[in-house]
């Protein structure tokens, strides 16, 4: 008996070692048949770029498995043990040993981002494990897996979720981190029509660029292309003038750029201007912002940073602009846009897709959500902080200009659907999300004063899902809306203010630009708004909250005109000047002083007479002697 069990051991250890050799065997053919599948990818020259993997693939692929186990157990047990960086080490050498198994990375990439960094404590902390998790997933795990649509979504989730979403309570970090970022690289957008934001890019996707994914990354500035932009005359000769002052075309002139420049890109963000501390730093300064090489200091930036988002970021910038023209001007220094990009860009590199080929249905609705982002959220404010510079101030606002490619969008989805499906439009199971979001992008026109498009928004549910009864039998869009605010279920004092924010900052823009009537109409619908509020049932318990409109008025007033950039504009003084005299006595009254004590200093420095463009109001002094007697009991 005892024999015949060695001999059953025996036999089991020659299977065994049979099914090693085997495995070692079939090892290498497998993965020279893969290297020649993800040739069209870049993935002939992985081994070239990546040499230490032949170091940790020698073993045969039998051997391999066991020791992968061993070393995901042991990962794990360090995480437990809070010993993140030795199991930051350990999945990096799992993930090099497994170059080719996706799932690898984007587990790892998933843990770190994900549970990682909610185990951390500060902001730095966090922020250094999410971005381990995306550079793990850009810089490595998809340059390795090009066809892996999996590490794309789970690169674009990071972007959406864990930083875009507020699931996490240091979110607002990561934004301002990734902002501060992106500021650096791109500057700011260009305010204005979508179509104006869409062409201050587009020099960008056009600026010399080699975009062979086996280039990718070994440099930063592609010199071949460096060349090619040296070829125009205007752009060499700015070069020469660079040199004298010690710079060249790399990111230390994209540095200096952003620290001296007056351009509105980088200016509008700053709380002061500019200031050299030295005579070298006066030089760069003049040279930065010389009137007479503009035209190539703008080709050499679209250059530098078209370079910088595909060989730092792995990003290319031609698609950016693709999903610019057809989604909507977006601000790159928000993380939403990133979340779309990388999905999108996924499926274009995985299923060679164009953008009138995907559908939403097969990008984990991300495209759809991100939009909607973008909508309620996608009009960024941001100033620098010098204080932190890694943290700047921003602040976010709705952007209409988003409305009518996510409705697109929702449309798109739904027929694809309907197709599928055999239903009726008004049956699609996208429907109740696509009224949703329209009833609230309806309000949120109205509140903007854009009436023709919010009437049509409002017949186009009626008509395409036969929606009847209640507050669809309205014929007027305002009455639907204020008939919605003022519903049970809603919060009607949150409601009533932002209707009454929007109006009145639509109406302030509209004064300092000289339309008058869109003032008058804004200003209009704020009262009938902050009206019908106080005449509902539903306001009773908190109209003290909200006595009066004249302290909104002051406050948005106040700061349109002391700093706009805070509330989503970018006024100039001039502007600000036309808004103020606009304002009726009683306004000016409350916030004169407020508003002399911060813009009398600004107006010196653009040499402006601040009495002229600001004056003071009538009846100021009796004003202060009487704000004086009103306050004095609440004193003692």
């Amino acid at each position: 008996m005892g024999d015949r069990k060695r001999l059953i051991q025996v036999l089991l250890a020659a299977v065994a070692v049979v099914c090693f050799v085997t495995a070692g065997m079939l090892q290498g053919p497998l993965e020279s048949r893969f290297e020649q599948q993800h040739e069209r990818s870049g993935g002939g020259v992985v081994a070239q770029r990546h040499p230490e993997l032949a170091l940790l693939t020698m073993a045969p692929g039998g051997l391999r498995t066991p020791l992968v186990s061993v070393l995901w157990i042991r990962a794990q047990q360090l995480k437990d043990a809070g010993q993140y960086f030795d199991a930051m080490q350990l999945a990096d050498a799992i993930c090099r040993l497994q170059p080719r198994f996706a799932g690898v990375w984007g587990f790892h990439a998933w843990n770190m981002a994900w549970n990682i960094s909610a185990a951390t404590h500060t902001p730095d902390e966090r922020w250094r494990w999410v971005m381990n998790g995306v550079r793990l997933l850009r810089d490595q795990g998809i340059p390795r897996n090009p066809d892996a649509l999996v590490l794309y979504r789970e690169l674009g989730w990071i972007f959406f979720s864990k930083m875009g979403m507020s699931l996490d309570e240091m979110h607002m970090s990561y934004k301002q981190r990734w902002a501060g970022e992106m500021q650096r690289l791109l500057g700011s957008p260009r305010p204005g029509t979508a179509a104006e934001t869409i062409d201050w890019f587009r020099p960008i996707a056009q600026a010399p660029l080699d975009r062979d994914p086996r280039r990718q990354g070994d440099r930063r500035i592609q010199r071949d292309q460096l060349a090619v932009l040296l070829e125009d005359p205007e752009v060499a000769d700015y070069v020469e003038v660079l040199r004298e002052v010690g710079m060249g075309v790399d990111e230390g002139f994209l540095e200096a750029y952003n620290r001296f420049s007056r351009h509105p890109s980088v200016d509008m963000v700053r709380l002061g201007p500019p200031r050299p501390q030295n005579e070298d730093e006066l030089q760069v300064y003049r040279v930065i912002n010389d009137p007479d090489h503009e035209l190539a200091r703008q080709r050499m930036l679209a250059f530098l940073r078209a370079q910088l988002l595909w060989n730092v970021y792995r990003m290319d910038p031609d698609w950016m602009l693709q999903l610019m023209e057809r989604y909507g001007p977006m601000d790159w220094r928000q993380v939403w846009p990133h979340g779309l990009y990388w999905v999108t860009y996924g499926l274009h590199i995985t299923e060679s897709l164009g953008l009138d080929d995907i559908d939403s249905l097969n990008t984990d609705r991300i495209v759809l959500n991100s939009l909607k982002q973008l909508t309620w959220q996608g009009r960024m404010t941001y100033v620098n902080n010098p204080e932190a510079p890694h943290e700047p101030y921003i602040s976010f606002w709705s952007d209409p200009r988003f409305i009518r490619p996510t409705h697109a969008e929702h449309e798109r989805i739904a027929k694809a659907n309907i197709a599928t499906s055999g239903k009726d439009f008004e049956d699609n199971v996208f429907g109740p999300g696509h009224i949703n979001y329209l009833t609230q992008a309806i309000s949120m026109l109205v509140a903007g004063r854009n009436m023709r498009a919010a009437q049509d928004y409002f017949e186009y549910i009626k008509d395409n899902y036969e929606m009847t009864g209640g507050r669809w039998d309205f014929e007027d869009v305002e009455d639907f809306v204020l008939y919605d605010m003022l519903s049970e279920g809603t919060d009607t004092l949150d409601a009533a203010a932002s209707q009454i924010s929007i109006s009145l900052q639509t109406a302030f823009i509209s004064a300092a630009t000289g339309d008058m009537q869109q003032y008058r109409e804004s200003m209009q619908w704020a009262q009938r708004v902050f009206n019908r509020f106080h005449q509902s049932r539903v306001a009773d318990r908190v109209k003290q909250q909200l006595p009066s409109l004249a302290p909104l008025v002051e406050g948005i007033a106040s700061n349109l005109l002391i700093e706009p950039r805070m509330v989503g504009y970018n006024l100039t003084l001039v502007e600000r000047s036309s808004l103020y005299q606009s304002l009726p006595n009683r306004t000016r009254l409350a916030i004169y002083d407020m508003v002399e004590h911060y813009l009398r200093p600004v107006c010196e420095q653009e040499d402006i007479d601040f009495d002229r463009a600001f004056p003071r109001p009538e009846g100021l002094e009796e004003y202060r002697q009487r704000r004086e007697r009103e306050l004095s009991p609440q004193r003692r």
